[in-house]
């Protein structure tokens, strides 16, 4: 899967305010004065957002060969805090449909696959993932979704950056970024393509092919 748009998003931190206990001395009418107690401040620890991606564009190993049309969900979560940086995971799920290109280069051109093009109208289920390991110099966005938008129509937010989506302007990032990623297409004529980080990117003979 080439590395294309969307959008992403995040969750509300959570604080609690403090307590002001106030008794009066019903026998006087005289108020004590008042005991005020602050409850531990804590956040959010994990966000999950859901966004629906549609008419995306799906590359191989010459151009653009199918559509996509897919549910992405993803999820983050907090691992550490080291002053005003934060540590995060984040996991992508990918679940839908392709509809492939006739006469677009298929999407594995390695060895003997070089040169094929898709012969005739096609389609079929796609679903996969990936993990992320992140800093950022703040917590995901306030909001429903996390700011990141339900509805996508073509090609917007990279997916080897989706996490970002989820974070406000001028949040700085770093760490590892993307890690290992997988998508596993299978159509309706038994064909399966497999383009994973473990396989040269759906290049090799063993990974199939969409033709």
């Amino acid at each position: 899967m080439r590395f294309r748009t969307i959008i992403a998003a995040a969750a509300v931190p959570a604080a609690t305010a403090g307590l002001l206990l106030t008794t009066t001395a019903a026998a006087s009418g005289a108020t004590v004065t008042p005991a005020v107690t602050t409850a531990a401040v804590t956040h959010q620890t994990s966000w999950t957002t859901i966004s629906h991606l549609a008419e995306r564009t799906e590359g191989g190993g010459n151009g653009t060969w199918a559509t996509d049309d897919i549910y992405r969900v993803m999820t983050i979560k907090l691992t550490g805090q080291s002053g005003g940086v934060y540590s995060y995971n984040a996991t992508v799920y990918d679940d839908g449909s392709f509809t492939a290109i006739p006469g677009a280069y298929t999407p594995n051109q390695g060895g003997s696959y070089l040169g094929d093009k898709i012969t005739g109208p096609d389609r079929g289920w796609v679903g996969g993932m990936a993990r992320y390991s992140f800093t950022a110099t703040s917590l995901p966005a306030a909001g429903p979704n996390a700011g990141v938008p339900a509805q996508v129509s073509g090609d917007q937010g990279s997916t080897s950056t989706w996490y970002e989506l989820a974070f406000p302007a001028g949040t700085t990032f770093g760490g590892n970024g993307i890690g290992t990623w997988g998508w596993t297409y299978h159509d309706n004529h038994g064909q399966r393509w497999a383009d994973t980080s473990a396989n040269g990117d759906g290049q090799q003979l063993g990974d199939g092919n969409i033709a």
